[in-house]
């Protein structure tokens, strides 16, 4: 995959956190839940990690994380 902000070519892998993997608008000191619809579960801890697939940037230091389908 090419960057989206710099056009170089970025590596495939994974973010991965011990704990569940949210975005939110504000920074969360201790709940790692989604507090309202407007923020996104990406993964979701259980008996391992929590893991989203993503593209790292070397050039541009950014990840693109590509959301997974729920069901």
């Amino acid at each position: 995959m090419l960057c989206p902000y710099c056009g170089k070519e970025m590596k495939a892998g994974f973010v991965q956190a011990a704990s569940n993997i949210i975005f939110s608008e504000k920074k969360h000191l201790m709940r790692m839940q989604p507090a309202n619809d407007q923020e996104v579960l990406l993964a979701e801890q259980s008996m391992y990690p929590a893991a989203v697939s993503a593209c790292y940037c070397t050039g541009c230091h950014r990840i693109v994380i590509h959301g997974e389908e729920r069901t």
